[in-house]
């Protein structure tokens, strides 16, 4: 059962969840996703929040238009798991969580330039495939059961 959905400014965004929190028992963060709503829409985050004791839900939507330096409140401080989420969003959008603990790329090498699901990102400009200095893992272990139960490789 939804609660509701909601399109919150950023100034607004930490004083609600922490409401949500608080009055709506929303205890558990599902998800957060970012996006990129283009030119109009802006970079912003989509929070699902579930309440452990009614079932209720929510989600909020959040975005700022500054495509440039984009900057969002963190909610880190009201559920743990954020801090992951945060920065799996920072590095694939380039939203900068302000007071989060740990802003720094989570899943791409820090030499990489841009943000990949930006509908704007010049990866394939800027970040060309370097397959000279680093060792092909291209390869693989075919597992099967054998008569006796063993796995053999």
């Amino acid at each position: 059962m939804t609660l509701y959905i909601k399109t919150i400014a950023p100034s607004d965004l930490h004083n609600e969840m922490v409401r949500l929190k608080q009055e709506r028992h929303m205890d558990f963060l599902v998800n957060l996703i970012g996006m990129d709503w283009g030119e109009d829409g802006g970079l912003g985050v989509v929070y699902m929040l579930e309440s452990s004791e009614t079932g209720e839900t929510a989600e909020i939507k959040t975005a700022t238009s500054a495509r440039e330096h984009p900057y969002l409140p963190t909610v880190s401080d009201l559920w743990q798991i954020v801090n992951i989420y945060e920065r799996e969003v920072y590095d694939f959008y380039g939203i900068i969580f302000l007071n989060h603990p740990d802003m720094r790329r989570l899943f791409l090498r820090e030499d990489w330039q841009g943000f990949p699901f930006r509908k704007d990102d010049k990866a394939e400009e800027e970040n060309p495939l370097r397959m000279d200095n680093e060792p092909l893992a291209d390869t693989t272990k075919e597992y099967f059961l054998n008569a006796d139960g063993s796995v053999g490789v």
